[in-house]
């Protein structure tokens, strides 16, 4: 008999618990038919791919090309229409990232980057 530490593998979203957004177990993850709140992924993603050529152009630190590759990885799971990973994904990209988007003129996602921080 598998033995299980309080709370291993539980997966929530929202912040509230509900047989809507809840997953139990080993590997245990949410994976999104549809946009997070008013987030439209198709569009996220068109934007995060200019915001990712943009920021690959103004890269100069090693902190900037590890905000590339989330803003990268978040354009990939916006494509997919997993929108919990892509905001999740969008929060390692940081300020720098919301910074150039706000510059660049992708409102989406900006939206996008202000959840993903709490800003």
């Amino acid at each position: 008999m598998a033995s299980y530490r309080r709370n291993e593998g539980i997966v929530q979203r929202g912040g509230k618990i509900s047989a809507h957004n809840l997953a139990v177990g080993r590997g245990a993850s949410i994976h999104d038919d549809k946009p997070a709140g008013d987030i439209d992924l198709r569009r996220l993603a068109t934007e995060l791919a200019v915001l990712r050529g943009q920021l690959k152009a103004q890269a100069t630190e090693p902190e900037h090309d590890v905000a590339v590759g989330a803003v990268a990885a978040a354009e990939r799971a916006a494509k997919q229409g997993n929108a919990s990973s892509a905001l999740g994904h969008l929060k390692e990209a940081g300020s720098w990232a919301l910074g150039v988007a706000t510059k660049v003129g992708v409102p989406v996602a900006v939206a996008a980057l202000k959840q993903a921080l709490g800003v």
